[in-house]
């Protein structure tokens, strides 16, 4: 059989991965959804503190993927993770706080964990933060995004 032509004997599931997989890739998508792509730096903010005068900002980092075994099954989900910003920016410590369905939990703490920030600040000093950041994986929504403050208190009313 010539390679270019399709295998019979392939699982009906993999054409349509590997369709998405393909399709994920064009630099065209009508939801804006593009996984793993660079975040616009500032896009993630730590929340006011005592602690701190100037709250931890993202300085670089890629948006999560999105599972592959639930975008292909259409799911959707929240998840929501804790973690530190130390001195230097690094994040550590981090913990899945919430998610709907496990694996997409584990899908934002692995981006977290190369994430870049610029650290908090207290009277112009790099201090250690906490923070929280809640994303929803949505094939309509563009998935990546943090939710805004508002959308965070419409799901917290919404449960």
């Amino acid at each position: 059989m010539h390679p270019s032509i399709a295998c019979p004997r392939l699982a009906p599931g993999l054409a349509v991965a590997l369709a998405v997989v393909l399709a994920g890739g064009c630099a065209s998508n009508e939801t804006g959804q593009r996984a793993n792509r660079w975040m616009e730096p500032g896009s993630i903010v730590g929340q006011p503190s005592e602690q701190w005068d100037v709250p931890a900002r993202l300085a670089r980092g890629r948006s999560p993927v999105y599972p592959i075994g639930q975008l292909l099954e259409g799911r959707s989900s929240r998840a929501e993770v804790g973690f530190t910003v130390g001195i230097d920016g690094r994040t550590k410590d981090i913990r899945v706080v919430q998610a709907d369905r496990e694996v997409f939990g584990r899908h934002l703490a692995i981006a977290v964990r190369d994430w870049q920030f610029e650290p908090a600040q207290r009277n112009g000093i790099p201090v250690v933060s906490t923070m929280t950041v809640a994303m929803d994986f949505s094939i309509q929504r563009n998935f990546d995004a943090p939710l805004s403050p508002d959308e965070k208190r419409q799901r917290a009313r919404s449960r």
